[in-house]
């Protein structure tokens, strides 16, 4: 046994950055469609035809919506970041910002389908600063032990 060396390495582990990344991206399409489906449903038992319910999923924009539409995606990029902290050798917040970045890209992913309506030029960019900065703080929960 002499030569192993059982300290645990500081290096980058980017198989705990991908891991929170994807915990990220997949928390925020389920919460997402969630949401949307919830959505769905209740305009569908006020009466509305479904063609009338989704041109209301696709035209909503008033504060509720956006406040909804931003816990979905930092709920789950938190959790990633805190995830990717905690499963990462060291450098919990540079673990945790990867993972945001990570999750920011499947953001981008979707601003560039041709069908998408990303909203005001503010919205798109609070969503764009959201991934990295709500992963960061989940990695700094981990740090902090809460």
């Amino acid at each position: 046994m002499t030569g192993i060396n059982k300290e645990p390495t500081r290096s980058f582990g980017w198989g705990a950055a991908l891991l929170g990344g994807a915990v990220a991206i997949a928390g925020a399409a389920f919460l997402g469609t969630l949401a949307a489906n919830v959505r769905l449903r209740m305009s569908l038992a006020e009466g509305q035809s479904t063609e009338q319910a989704y041109a209301a999923l696709a035209a909503s924009s008033g504060p509720m919506d956006v406040l909804l539409s931003l816990a979905t995606l930092a709920l789950p990029c938190a959790a990633g970041g805190y995830l990717s902290a905690k499963r990462g050798r060291g450098h919990a917040l540079v673990q945790a910002g990867v993972a945001g970045a990570v999750a920011l890209l499947f953001v981008v992913v979707v601003y560039l389908n041709p069908s998408s309506q990303p909203g005001p030029q503010w919205f798109i960019g609070l969503s764009l600063v959201t991934p990295v900065f709500s992963s960061v703080l989940g990695g700094w929960l981990y740090v902090r032990k809460i």
